[in-house]
């Protein structure tokens, strides 16, 4: 008879997988940290491309100048606007407090936010792949397509959408938070008593906020997506019309945005 003991085995498995998980996920963020720094080097390096790009250097440089005690009038554009009621500028108060973090000064800390808003959106994209189709391989292919496609440089290089480039970073973990929130209210309709059901609710309103004072514009685009997502979600459970009224009641406040 052998000495080693069964019930070991399982947990040795389990510990490989989650060795290999682990192990997987660390190439997999190297790998697209490294693609991006390869097709997006260029907005570290060289000289300040987009168009709107002096627009928004001359908000942070603003900012800076009065910050923590920033005026609620902001007067050098057009006949003077509101600091607070027009563009968001959670971008740009980001920039200022990394700049004085880091010392780096306030271009250098515009350009490496731009870069990392497309490194994060690359890697929220992965671990969203990863925890709807539990595939990491598809999740690095989704991951590594993103810093290659139109939605991230061409933006930067050529308009200089700056404010938008970051809010996209929130897109995914916004998403993969909803749906998890959604998952867990069908479970508990089931009879399941999940953990911590509120808790990814919390997290989906904290960065679907974070997304509306950085650009409102994707933020709306998020509340249609997730709304069309759950009448869709709940259109497949037929018995269960909890999702639907979670739906239903999101859709008061995002129409009213």
């Amino acid at each position: 008879m052998s000495s080693t003991p069964q019930p070991r085995m399982p947990r040795l498995r389990a510990l490989a997988w989650s060795s290999w998980s682990a192990g997987y996920f660390v190439l997999g963020i190297s790998a697209i940290a490294l693609w991006t720094y390869l097709f997006g080097h260029p907005i570290v390096e060289g000289s300040i491309a987009g168009s709107d790009s002096g627009f928004h250097l001359s908000i942070i440089a603003w900012l800076d100048r009065w910050f923590p005690n920033v005026p609620a009038w902001y007067p050098l554009q057009g006949a003077g606007s509101s600091s607070i009621l027009q563009y968001p500028y959670a971008a740009h108060f980001f920039v200022v407090c990394l700049s004085r973090l880091t010392g780096l000064s306030l271009i250098h800390a515009f350009r490496l936010t731009q870069f990392l808003s497309v490194a994060a959106t690359a890697i929220g994209i992965y671990i969203l792949v990863w925890r709807k189709l539990a595939n990491q391989t598809m999740a690095m292919i989704a991951g590594l397509l993103y810093p290659i496609s139109q939605a991230s440089w061409r933006w930067l290089v050529a308009i200089g959408l700056f404010s938008q480039s970051v809010s996209i970073a929130f897109f995914a973990p916004a998403f993969l938070l909803f749906d998890s929130y959604l998952h867990q209210r069908r479970a508990s309709s089931d009879g399941e008593s999940p953990r911590l059901l509120g808790l990814p609710l919390v997290g989906a309103s904290v960065t679907f906020c974070l997304m509306i004072i950085t650009h409102p514009a994707t933020a709306i685009v998020f509340a249609m997506t997730i709304l069309l997502y759950s009448l869709l979600l709940g259109s497949f459970e037929s018995e269960d019309r909890r999702i639907r009224t979670a739906a239903a009641n999101l859709a008061k406040p995002m129409v009213w945005m």
